[in-house]
């Protein structure tokens, strides 16, 4: 009788853990209504990270006074002066479904460069074509983020410690997607990202 050894099949690793900004927190009444319905913006979230990441997508927030279903562009900007951007990665448009958080996840993840190794700073950025972004007036100056928030190796400065102090940041810079390079008072225009440690 011939023994056959049984194949041993390792265990499945166990998945990566996946950080955010805002895992749990979400705007509220005010907060969650749709502003400057028809003018397309740009707004986006400053952050950086303390060991090597990947970015696998970004989030934003579809308030639930908006209606409109039209695909939003998403970007990864490096932070390269006061008001200055250079384009990391554009992410895949993604039509919103139904209200609250929305993901346009990368195929090819991004690579982030840590701010303790090279100093890099980056913004995640939402276009939306006919506005309807959700915004929490003072959210990263007296509000949650008046600490900054911290989350694994994610960590989104606040107000006074943004570059320019544009947390919470916009630009009305008409079609197509764009640097934001201003700021109002630390609000919130609810952009987030998931990354993973490397």
């Amino acid at each position: 009788m011939r023994l056959v050894r049984p194949r041993v099949v390792p265990a499945a690793g166990a998945p990566p853990t996946v950080y955010q900004l805002f895992p749990s927190d979400v705007p509220t009444g005010g907060g969650d209504v749709g502003n400057d319905v028809g003018s397309p913006v740009s707004v986006g979230v400053e952050f950086i990270v303390t060991a090597a990441a990947q970015l696998t997508a970004i989030r934003w927030w579809q308030p639930n006074t908006t209606n409109d279903a039209s695909s939003r562009d998403v970007a990864l900007y490096e932070v390269t002066g006061l008001t200055t951007g250079t384009l990391v990665a554009s992410g895949p448009s993604a039509a919103p479904v139904g209200t609250g958080w929305q993901v346009a996840t990368f195929s090819s993840p991004p690579t982030l460069g840590t701010f303790a190794g090279d100093g890099k700073t980056y913004r995640a950025v939402v276009y939306h074509p006919n506005g309807g972004y959700p915004a929490t007036g003072s959210y990263w100056a007296s509000g949650n983020g008046a600490a900054g928030i911290t989350t694994g190796p994610l960590t989104a400065p606040n107000a006074t410690n943004a570059v320019n102090s544009c947390q919470g940041s916009f630009n009305y810079a008409g079609s197509g997607i764009s640097f934001p390079d201003e700021g109002f008072g630390g609000g919130n225009y609810w952009v987030d990202v998931s990354v993973v440690a490397l």
